[in-house]
């Protein structure tokens, strides 16, 4: 409006940049706005798997090797006195709150027996209170929480970024020193995500 001759003055929430400087002369900022980013709120995960999310993956994937081993550490102490089958099934019973049924003389063979009973007894509790918690509380989808995440989402096609054409923002995403700041500029150039303005400055 006012490199075309329509206005004298404009005041308002007006953006310097660079290009606009070439056709209107800016007074000293009086305001200085942060630049941040809104995304859609993550939604609820379904209780359907809830049985997985007391636990992180890692955390499965120790508990897997530990529900394989047991049976054999009690194989090799009991001297074979029980096939590994029926101490697996008899071993991962206690974790079902189920009785066990072994006899054991040894002192080390009771020592092997208790520390798993304790184990097992704090594992089957730690499950069973996580897993109430989530049932009771909704669980939400991870969403993102920094730059870096977000740049990453763009960059595969999860999140469309869009910005007003001719504001700010793009200016300070193409010349920003951070790579992913950047990365989400060429995001919105090449996925069309420029909003058009009517009228201008």
């Amino acid at each position: 409006m006012v490199h075309r001759g329509e206005a004298d003055i404009a005041v308002s929430k007006i953006s310097i940049t660079e290009q606009k400087s070439i056709v209107v002369g800016f007074s000293y900022p009086y305001n200085i706005e942060t630049l941040t980013f809104a995304t859609r709120a993550p939604g609820a995960i379904p209780k359907t798997s809830a049985i997985f999310y007391p636990f992180s993956f890692q955390t499965w994937i120790c508990l897997a090797f530990l529900l394989i081993a047991i049976p054999m550490l009690f194989c090799k102490f009991l001297k074979k006195k029980y096939s590994i089958v029926s101490l697996a099934f008899r071993v991962y019973g206690i974790l079902l709150h189920q009785e066990l049924l072994l006899k054991v003389r040894a002192v080390s063979d009771k020592l092997l027996l208790g520390s798993w009973l304790w184990g097992a007894m704090i594992l089957s509790l730690c499950y069973t209170t996580l897993l109430l918690s989530f049932l009771t509380v909704p669980v939400k989808e991870k969403g993102v929480q920094t730059i870096d995440e977000l740049a990453a989402a763009a960059s595969r096609g999860r999140y469309k970024c869009m910005t007003y054409q001719g504001s700010s923002s793009m200016w300070i995403l193409q010349n920003s020193k951070t790579d992913s700041v950047r990365s989400i500029g060429e995001s919105i150039l090449k996925n069309n995500g420029l909003i058009k303005l009517n009228g201008g400055v």
